[in-house]
């Protein structure tokens, strides 16, 4: 699957509580899995409890938490 762009995506709350995120997630990984993907990687927001819960009752589990960082043009490029 393609990376999705560096936006925020909210779902509209008039549509939470109805099962269509946790629907939409098993959907998106049975799909992958399906296509030959031998693991399902997912990138979540540590300060979102609500999609961080979902993602655990999907089965996800937490691998590791990292940060990036976006650097003035130049720093860490080699001259």
């Amino acid at each position: 699957m393609a990376p999705a762009p560096r936006e925020r995506h909210r779902a509209h709350l008039r549509g939470r509580g109805r099962g269509d995120a946790s629907a939409a997630t098993a959907e998106a990984s049975r799909a992958a899995l399906d296509a030959g993907a031998r693991e399902v990687l997912l990138f979540a927001d540590l300060v979102n409890p609500t999609g961080n819960a979902l993602y655990r009752r999907s089965g996800y589990v937490p691998v590791t938490d990292f940060a990036m960082y976006d650097l003035p043009r130049g720093i860490g490029s080699r001259r």
